[in-house]
Order: structure tokens, then sequence, then C-alpha cells
């Protein structure tokens, strides 16, 4: 019972027989992210000061059989109800999800425009008073990278350190930003953690992420593995949040 249900397993045979803790994937032992964020980063219990490469091999089952089940049905509930909309009403939908997007993934680089700002922008190409002209184009730029992925979905099944790149050049263009991954160090304010500063050290980290990426074959662990692996690996001068937001 306990084998079964992942809190036991079993390890030799017969006589030899030992029955051990089964050991949980530790990427999802529990967290009390306020009470973590309550201290000073050096006093956090368990931070990691430096890239740990044994994560990748816990990049893997990262959703329950129920969980994936769950998720499951209510993709295949949403997709027989957006098969039924009007094609109008369809692009409607799609275009209020692309504001959302680009305003919050922006909100997150410190972009200062308001949601209905956004909106605007992107519907009616008027920008913000008072606004930077770099903050128009940062949420723009999201716009063009939703819509590449969209026109290239079948390209996008399979992701690679090419189209990582490709798209991270979308996301930047216009501001300023280094081209490709980067060739020094960086800091995160508010962490002790430093990422990798060796450029082909990041290459590598960067080509097993993908590897994880299209191991999996369930879209939102995909994107999951996508999002934290980006974040935490830092591959580019700037630009790393709005990256992964994207994806």
């Amino acid at each position: 019972m306990l084998v079964g249900k992942k809190l036991v397993k079993i390890k030799g045979r017969s006589i030899a027989t030992i029955y051990l803790p089964f050991q949980k994937n530790p990427l999802l032992n529990y967290q009390d992210l306020e009470q973590y964020f309550s201290v000073e980063p050096d006093q956090r219990v368990g931070a990691k000061k430096s890239f740990d490469s044994s994560v990748f091999s816990h990049l893997k089952e990262l959703f329950t059989r129920e969980e994936i089940t769950h998720v499951e049905k209510q993709n295949r509930s949403f997709s027989g109800e957006t098969s039924k909309l009007d094609e109008t009403i369809y692009h409607k939908e799609l275009e209020r999800f692309v504001i959302e997007l680009a305003w919050k993934s922006s909100k997150i680089e410190g972009n200062t425009y308001s949601l209905l700002e956004t909106e605007t922008l992107i519907k009616d190409s008027v920008e913000a008073n008072g606004k930077s002209k770099a903050e128009a184009i940062m949420i723009l730029n999201h716009k063009r990278a939703f819509e590449s992925i969209l026109a290239g979905r079948n390209d996008y099944k399979k992701i690679s350190l090419s189209k990582i790149s490709e798209l991270h050049e979308v996301l930047t263009e216009g501001l300023s930003i280094s081209k490709g991954v980067r060739e020094q160090a960086v800091g995160i304010t508010g962490t002790v953690y430093k990422p990798l500063d060796n450029k082909w050290q990041i290459i590598k980290a960067l080509e097993k992420t993908t590897d994880a990426i299209n191991a999996s074959r369930f879209p939102l662990e995909k994107a999951l593995i996508a999002n934290s692996m980006i974040s935490y690996i830092q591959p580019f001068t700037d630009g790393n949040k709005n990256w992964k937001n994207t994806y």
C-alpha cells in the first residue's frame, strides 16, 4: 500500500530487502514564500549562491498524473468552446490575451504602462503621455513575439538554442540590449545567487534545458521548465523575464 502510493520504495530482494522513504523531486518541496522573503537574502535557509547543475536530473515528472488529467480535461473543454466561436469574437479574445500578456510581462521588467494604456497602444498605435519610447517598444515587441510564435507554431513544437535567441532578439529589438548569450557576469537584486558567468557554460546549460523541454510531452510542464530555467540561467544581459513570459 505504501509502495503503491510512493511513500516507500523497495531495495534488494528476499532477506536482503530493505524499505526506504520514497525520495520525492526536491524541486517540488513546499516553500513558504511569505516567510522566505521576509528575511534578508543572506539569511534565507536553503538559498544557494551558485548554479546547481543537478537541477537537470529533476526536470521531469513535475506534475502528477491527476494534475495532468485535470488540465487535459480543461483543455478539451476549452478547445470545444473556442471551436464554436465566431471568427470575429475569436480574434478579439486573442487580442485581449495578447494585451494582458504584453502588459503583465512588461510590468515585471519595470514598465509603467497601465493595462488601459497598453490596450490603446496595441489596438490604436497611440503611445501614452509621459511614458518613454522604450516602454512602448517593449510592449509592442511582446505583441510581435507572440504573433511570430503563433504564425510558426509548428516550429516551436521543438525548442532549440537558436529559437530562444531569435525570440529574445524580437523581444528586445530597439531597446539597446546586447544580442546573443551574455559574455560577462550579471547580478540579481535581492538575492545572494550568482548565475553562471562563463559563456560556454551558459550555452551548455541552455542546451540541457532545451533537451528537458523537448523530452516532456506535457505542454504545461514544457512551459514551467522554460519559465524557471531561463530565470535561473539568466542567459542574456537583459530581457530574460520577457522571454520566459512570452514562451
